[in-house]
């Protein structure tokens, strides 16, 4: 029986606890399901408690492996560098192919900034960025100021222990 059926039993015997004189069923008959349908009701949850742990564990499992994979990743890329080096190092310039495995070089420009100071300001820019300040409205629509466009709400979060 699913827990929602279970409710929805437990309602109903507890309406026909209510009337029990007027059908004429026994009132210890109908406790004796009742206690039964709790019981059922209560291994359902704790069933349903179990469940949501065993996914929350396997969520915080998930991300100890993958961050252990990330930096396993930056590893190999840092390796990959290191052999790079060692490779333009070897050749020296020098062109190389075997049929699988090409080496060659290409050009490239970069700008190296060395000290931001002494950069006129024509080459400068300025990045702005605007976004709400949530920890300032909350306190300010506690302490009873209007805000537009802001609410607070209360929020109710379920927690498994």
């Amino acid at each position: 029986m699913k827990l929602y059926e279970i409710d929805k039993e437990i309602e109903a015997e507890l309406t026909a606890l209510e009337l029990c004189d007027e059908t004429g069923e026994t009132p210890e008959s109908i406790l004796e399901r009742l206690e039964k349908l709790t019981l059922a009701r209560d291994q359902k949850l704790n069933a349903l408690c179990a469940v949501i742990k065993n996914y929350e564990a396997n969520a915080e499992a998930l991300d100890v492996e993958g961050e252990r994979i990330r930096r396993k990743s930056a590893h190999m890329l840092k390796l990959a560098e290191s052999a790079r080096w060692y490779l333009g190092r070897t050749l020296a310039g020098e062109k190389w192919t075997n049929g699988i495995h090409t080496v060659g070089y290409r050009n490239s420009e970069a700008v190296e900034i060395g000290n931001v100071e002494h950069i006129p300001a024509a080459y400068m820019r300025e990045i702005l960025k605007y976004e709400p300040d949530k920890k300032q409205i909350k306190e300010d629509l506690k302490n009873g100021a209007e805000i537009p466009g802001c609410s607070l709400v209360k929020k109710t979060h379920l927690q498994v222990k």
